[in-house]
């Protein structure tokens, strides 16, 4: 995990990936379903049984639903100072590096 969450901080350094976190304790006006990734206009979804293509209006509503959760989240100095924290809290744990 250690290794993981200091990659994580190090690509968060880069101008072209954001990484966002929602800490825990945040309340969520609304909670995902399924996992979703929004690429240009188009939506990709998946579901228990199949990953499902969105385009048009119901990919607007995954937009709009994804706009909300950034809007909770963690970037940039704030991700990293999370990352860091956790890796503290991994080392007191004995956690391997």
């Amino acid at each position: 995990m250690i290794g993981q969450l200091d990659r994580l901080t190090v690509l968060s350094e880069l101008p072209n990936i954001k990484i966002a976190v929602i800490p825990l304790g945040v309340t969520l006006s609304t909670m995902p379903q399924n996992s979703f990734i929004v690429l240009d206009d188009v939506v990709f979804t998946e579901t228990h049984g199949a990953l499902v293509t969105v385009q048009g209006g119901e990919a607007d509503t995954y937009k709009r639903f994804a706009d909300s959760l950034m809007s909770e989240a963690l970037t940039g100095d704030a991700t990293r100072r999370l990352c860091l924290a956790a890796v503290e809290w991994w080392r007191e744990q004995g956690q391997p590096s």
